[in-house]
This record gives structure tokens, C-alpha cells and sequence, in this order.
């Protein structure tokens, strides 16, 4: 497997991991699914619970306002390509998770303020939108780290189009059908792949708060600290 798509999986496990975390730590709401944060706003807003409501759009603020950032910060960049910008911006993304974690570790002992729960969102939205956006513009096809349902929607047209018959191609030869090129199959596992460890991320999280209460907030850091290491090394590859 490309270093590369490990990176990747590392940043969709760590997204899931966090949604996790923060779903059961921070009043039900997700820092990177925003589907999800939608949905709860809806409800809140339906039910007349207006502080669940705003706590829903203090995490959709911040991760809009991390992608439209990164957006602002990412020039000129190429598909696949891992530049010096990425590195910076996921190196952003690990100072707001820093101080995402020392705002947690000293108010998590007792009952956080609304404020102080506000501010605990921003930072873990912010740092999602930061990874959404900067994956995203990496290109790599039909994969956001932090859109799980993209991701399966992509997975699933990529299988449809290999599996559709022969017979279907010559009924309606409009509609495209052909062998999978090497590419496709990589994008399929890539995919797939992404959408499992997104998952387990979500499992070790809910375990870790179960478990590790007071460590499970530190694992994000060391996740994106490999993320952006791997970056490092493969842009200055050690000479011999």
C-alpha cells in the first residue's frame, strides 16, 4: 500500500475516533460529520431545545469555517501532491487539537461551562474542517476523510459499473460499462478501506472513553503527528 493511502487511512480513522469522542464527551454533537450535526440541529430545533441547537451550530460554524480557511491557505494545489502547504496545514489542525485537549483535560474533571463547551467544539470542528478541506484537495478520488456517506456512495458506483452485465451494455449502450483498470481497483480498496477504518476509529473511541477517559482525548494528537511526519519524510527522504 502507498504511504500515502496509510496517511489517508490514519486521517479517516482519527475522524471517526474524534466524532466519537466528542459525540459522547460534548453533549451529542460530531466535530467532522456534518450530515449527522444537520440532522441534530433539525431535531433540536423541532423539539424547541435550544441549547442543544446551538451547541450543533457552533460544531457546523467551525467546520465551515476550517474548510473555508484551508480553502484560503491551500494555492495552487496539485492532485496527489503532499507539499510543504499540507504539511502546514495539518500541522495547524494539530495546534488546535493541542489546545483542544489541554481545554479538555482542564475542564473535563468538572462540569463544563456552556462557554467553555462552545469553545471545545469550535476547536474540534475547526481542526475537522481543516482535514476535510485539505484531503479533499488532494484529489484522491471519491474520498473525504470526514464525508463517510460520499465515500460509500463512490464505493458503490465503482462496484455497480464492474458488476453491471454485458447484456446490460448492449440493451443501453449508452450507459458505460468495462473492465475495472488498475486505478479503479485501487480506488475500490482505497474506498472501502477508508469507510472500515472510519469505523474502527469510531470503536476505539467509544471504547477509550469508556476505558481511558482521561488518555483518550491525547490519541488524535499522536495520529496526526505520524500524518504529518510521513509528510516530512517522504518530502526529505533520508540520504545514506
Amino acid at each position: 500500500m502507498p504511504a500515502e493511502n496509510k496517511d489517508i487511512l490514519l486521517l479517516s480513522g482519527t475522524a471517526g475516533y474524534f466524532d466519537a469522542l466528542c459525540y459522547l464527551g460534548l453533549q451529542r454533537v460530531f466535530p467532522a460529520n456534518m450530515t449527522g450535526n444537520t440532522v441534530l440541529l433539525g431535531i433540536a430545533l423541532g423539539k424547541g431545545m435550544w441549547e442543544d441547537a446551538l451547541l450543533t451550530v457552533s460544531a457546523v460554524l467551525g467546520f465551515c469555517l476550517g474548510a473555508l480557511l484551508t480553502t484560503l491557505l491551500l494555492k495552487e494545489q496539485r492532485p496527489g501532491v503532499w507539499t510543504s502547504q499540507v504539511v502546514r496545514l495539518f500541522g495547524l489542525e494539530w495546534i488546535l487539537l493541542f489546545l483542544f485537549t489541554l481545554l479538555w483535560l482542564f475542564t473535563q474533571a468538572t462540569f463544563p461551562t456552556l462557554g467553555i463547551t462552545i469553545l471545545l467544539i469550535l476547536l474540534a470542528s475547526l481542526a475537522m474542517g481543516i482535514q476535510s478541506a485539505t484531503v479533499m484537495m488532494l484529489g484522491f478520488p471519491g474520498i473525504v476523510t470526514t464525508y463517510i456517506t460520499g465515500t460509500l456512495t463512490s464505493l458503490m458506483g465503482n462496484l455497480g459499473n464492474w458488476l453491471r452485465p454485458a447484456h446490460y451494455q448492449r440493451q443501453y449502450p449508452y450507459i458505460s460499462h468495462a473492465a475495472l483498470t488498475a486505478s479503479q481497483k485501487h480506488d475500490i480498496i482505497r474506498q472501502a478501506s477508508t469507510w472500515l477504518v472510519y469505523l474502527l476509529g469510531a470503536v476505539l473511541g467509544g471504547a477509550a472513553t469508556l476505558y481511558l477517559p482521561t488518555l483518550s482525548v491525547c490519541i488524535p494528537l499522536i495520529t496526526i503527528a505520524l500524518v504529518i511526519a510521513n509528510t516530512v519524510i517522504r518530502q526529505h527522504p533520508p540520504t545514506l
